[in-house]
């Protein structure tokens, strides 16, 4: 179990690690109106991704039965383009978008609107991929993508830095060439892998139709909804 742990947790405390060493890099590359430019989009894109699966993820881990919990993963994943493509009409219609507009660029608005909807997507698929992952106790796998994500981010913005306009659009680039790269290797993982979640479709409806079922999911959801409001206080 402790051999676990530290494989689960290693790439957590890496990626940290990497990120707190390039700070005075990235510090130098970039000034604190880019900064906070790039933390208008970031932050927006993660609240969306975090709840983009209506944090359905954490059943992914219950269900004793290999065809329900795929079926769990792949409603998860369906959630996530769902959120996705509401949440990039919602960022061009107002008030989302005059809201945006005051504080970033017009010039930059579509672009960032892009970048929001994409990231939030990958987060949110990132995130099911991650608790199939320990579902299936492939925790090594987990931790080194963790790792390659902090690092393929750091990359890319760097690069940009020192060869492109170093505006926020550097940052934001690098931000979701990052997190993509991660969840393409996931994902590429998954398809290779002997244990390729199905989706059953009468496991799907027998289990929408099914009060108890739907009804622990949502004390999951509303449990973790608790958990994070109060971290937030």
């Amino acid at each position: 179990m402790f051999r676990d742990f530290l494989r689960a947790g290693f790439g957590g405390v890496a990626s940290q690690a990497i990120n707190f060493a390039a700070l005075p890099i990235i510090s130098r590359l970039y000034t604190p109106a880019a900064y906070a430019e790039w933390a208008i989009v970031i932050t927006t894109a993660t609240i969306v991704g975090l709840v983009g699966c209506f944090r359905f993820e954490l059943a992914i881990v219950i269900p004793k039965d290999s065809d329900e919990a795929s079926s769990v993963f792949w409603g998860c994943i369906f959630l996530a383009l769902g959120i996705g493509l509401l949440l990039a009409v919602g960022l061009l219609l107002f008030p989302l978008r005059a809201i945006l507009g005051q504080a970033i660029p017009d010039s930059r608005v579509h672009a960032y609107v892009a970048a929001i909807t994409l990231l939030s997507v990958s987060l949110a698929g990132f995130a099911a991929l991650t608790y199939w992952n320990i579902r299936q106790q492939r925790y090594t796998l987990n931790s080194i993508t963790a790792i390659l994500v902090a690092v393929m981010t750091l990359a890319a913005q760097i690069t940009w830095g020192m060869f492109l306009p170093r505006t926020a659009m550097g940052l934001v680039i690098g931000t979701l060439i990052g997190q993509g790269v991660g969840t393409l290797v996931l994902f590429l993982a998954l398809v290779r892998g002997q244990n390729l979640p199905r989706l059953n479709r009468q496991i799907a409806r027998r289990r929408s139709g099914s009060a108890g079922v739907v009804g622990t999911y949502g004390i999951i959801f509303v449990t973790e909804f608790r958990v994070q409001g109060r971290q937030a206080c």
